[in-house]
């Protein structure tokens, strides 16, 4: 931990770091298939030549995000629980769970 902060101050600290830090419309994987409008986005997260595909769904007009597909069934987060969702992710938190990761990518 740093020296000035506590933890609430550093969760504060990092929360704000990563609101400051995002980049816009910035997809890491241009090739999935995918929708943008000014309003919404749709991705598709076609893996391994798997014909069962989620995908996720945001809008800014809903304030619901939905992830999934027909065989794997939905689940719908609150804009507020996708974004701990996300901070969590990119703090590192599901690091050790994701082979990938473990094998540097």
């Amino acid at each position: 931990m740093f020296k000035y902060f506590t933890d609430d101050t550093y969760t504060i600290y990092l929360y704000l770091y990563n609101k400051l830090t995002i980049k816009k419309n910035n997809m890491i994987n241009k090739n999935l298939p995918h929708t943008q409008t000014k309003t919404g986005l749709q991705i598709t997260f076609c893996g391994k030549g798997s014909c069962k595909c989620p995908g996720i769904d945001i809008n800014k007009d809903n304030d619901t995000i939905i992830i999934g597909g027909n065989e794997e069934g939905y689940t719908r987060f609150t804009k507020e629980q996708f974004e701990m969702f996300l901070l969590e992710a990119k703090n590192g938190t599901f690091d050790d769970y994701l082979q990938t990761l473990k094998d540097g990518l």
